[in-house]
Formats: structure tokens, sequence, C-alpha cells
């Protein structure tokens, strides 16, 4: 499948044109005599995992994510012991942190793997490895419960390390997969259709107001800076400071992709958002959209991100990420609205 950027601008016009198409019928959940559980290793060995070794530079993991169409690299040393992982925010962190008056740094491209995790600024540090870890055998709704309760600790992370019983690395998950699985109504996913039941994407979303924003006429830095300080995975680009249209969305995964076309970070964010070629409507949805068909829109296009728009107007009401519905099948109880654990 092509890589999917996930930087794009849309004007109000076309929501409302799009709100429609965005409504497509979602087959119903068909209640399903109870099944073993799925677990951790029916969709661990369906997307590739980077691995890389502690010496591999920012910019080396930076290529392999990019040509995976991965958000997180396992750093390992040659016996197989996990250093941590360099995550896309590990990335959009370096690129700005690290930058000289606006331009990209060529240290910061230079940073290796073992010495990011070892500075104090990862997200995902050797130190969170049990934390971090499932099996093969855990049942997905488990593994959704602890990437929920990752999402709640001070280095919120969206992805797991998977094990097999023998304690061997066997890839890393993340809430894109979860995702993915879930949108599924085959045998062993009862209890992920009770969690989730009819919920809709209104019901788990970020609401806009909840969401950091920059003027399209700001720069990229100050769009990426927004999102790190707000700790979201998004940042809603609008027609100006004052004017509530919205053109666009910045994810790390365009962060990651501006730090390996050494994009200066002083461009103005709506010129820059114009220049990727990208198609917006497979990010649209209708707010009441049901959440299950919504994850497969997700899985689909191999994007973290829908923007949610009212069916009556199309005008933007929030977003929703593969964190949101991770988190939700994480609940033990049926998902209630509000705005859930930040997505970082």
């Amino acid at each position: 499948m092509a890589m999917c950027m996930t930087a794009a601008a849309w004007q109000p016009m076309d929501c409302e044109q799009t709100a429609t198409q965005a409504m497509e019928v979602c087959p119903a959940r068909r209640p399903a005599a109870q099944s073993t559980p799925a677990t951790v290793a029916s969709i661990v060995g369906l997307h590739g995992t980077v691995v890389c070794p502690g010496s591999a530079t920012l910019s080396d993991v930076a290529d392999l994510l990019m040509a995976g169409d991965c958000s997180a690299a396992a750093v390992v040393v040659d016996d197989g012991t996990f250093l941590g992982a360099i995550t896309e925010n590990d990335i959009a962190r370096a690129y700005v942190e690290g930058s000289d008056e606006g331009h990209p740094s060529t240290a910061a491209a230079g940073i290796a793997a073992g010495a990011w995790l070892r500075s104090g600024m990862a997200r995902c540090p050797a130190s969170l490895a049990d934390a971090m870890t499932v099996r093969t055998s855990t049942p997905l709704c488990e593994a959704a419960e602890r990437l929920r309760a990752m999402a709640l600790g001070d280095f919120a992370c969206r992805h797991l390390l998977v094990r097999d019983a023998a304690g061997k690395l066997r890839g890393m998950l993340s809430s894109l997969d979860l995702a993915g699985a879930f949108c599924s109504s085959g045998p062993g996913m009862e209890e992920v259709g009770r969690r989730i039941g009819h919920a809709a994407v209104v019901d788990v979303m970020k609401p806009r107001a909840a969401l950091p924003t920059c003027p399209r006429g700001g720069t990229l830095g100050q769009a990426l800076r927004s999102m790190l300080e707000a700790r979201q995975n998004c940042v809603l680009v609008t027609d100006a400071d004052f004017c509530p249209a919205a053109q666009g969305v910045v994810t790390p995964r365009d962060a990651m992709r501006a730090f390996v076309e050494h994009v200066p970070l002083d461009v103005m964010v709506g010129h820059w958002m114009r220049g990727l070629k990208s198609a917006m409507l497979p990010r649209i949805v209708a707010s009441d959209m049901r959440l299950a068909c919504a994850a497969q829109i997700m899985a689909c296009y191999s994007i973290h991100h829908l923007v949610a728009i009212s069916p009556a107007t199309g005008d933007v009401q929030g977003v929703m990420s593969s964190c949101d519905v991770a988190h939700a099948v994480g609940s033990a109880e049926r998902v209630v609205v509000g705005c859930g654990p930040r997505d970082f």
C-alpha cells in the first residue's frame, strides 16, 4: 500500500461537499457466539517492525520509519537487548528543539539513537520496557488496557513491545495496529464489540476546543511546538488567529517527513501544506459515524487521525486519533462521552 501523507489542506466548502460521502454505511456488528479472545499474536506479524542498532542516527531511523510506514523503531544491541524505541514524536522533538534559527540542525540529525534514549528526552526509554511489554498470548483488549495505562504516565506512549513466551522480541504494536484489529467483528472480537457498542466518533474524539491550533500564516516550527507543548499528536491549522475556519492538520508523521526532507522550520505552515499532495477525503468523516467504521478507514489508509465534521453543516467538530479508539477499547466499561487521555 502506498504511504499516505498525514498533512493536507482543505476549504470549509470541501467539508460540506464531502459530509455525505463521509457518512458511508458501515456494516453493523452482529452478535456472535462467545469464542476465545483474539490475541496480540493475530496482528503482530501483519505490519513489519523497524529494528536498528543504538549506533544508528536519528536521520537513519527517520528514513527507515518513512520507508516502512511505521511510527516507531525498536533499538537493540547485538545480543538483542532492548534499549528503547524511537518514535515519530522523538523525531519531532529533536527536529524542533535541535533547530538553529529556524533551520534543522545537522547535529540533531546525527544524534545516535542510543544516545537519544539515554538523554532523558525519549518517549520510550529502556526503563519503560516492562510497562510497555505485552506477550503474543495477551488478549487484544488487555493490550488496549495497557496502552491506555501508558497514556496516563509522564512518558505517554502509543506503542507496545511484543515478546513471546520465551521473552524473544516479536515486534512492536502501535495504536493504529490495534485500531485496525478492532474494526473486525470476527471470532474472538466479542469483548471488543461489547466495549465499543454503538459508540460513534463524537463519543471519543478530541473536541475542537481541546486541540492546539496554529494560523496558516504561522511557521511550521510554531505549529510543531504548539503540538509538543500540548502533548497531543495533532495541531489544527486555521485561517488566522481569530478565524475559526480550519485549513488542515499537522501530525508527528508530517514532522518526521519535514525532518527527512530538511524543511526549514521558519517556512510558513500554510504554504508548506499546499505543497503536499495528499487526498483529504479519506481523513474526513462524519462525527456520527460508528467507531468501528472509522477504525476501518484508519486501517485502510494507514492514517492515525480523522477529522470529524458535522453531518449537517460540514464544520470541523474535532479530531479522532487511533489512540482514542484504543483507549475506548482499553476501558473495561462501555464508551462514555468525553475527552480521553492525551494521545502523545
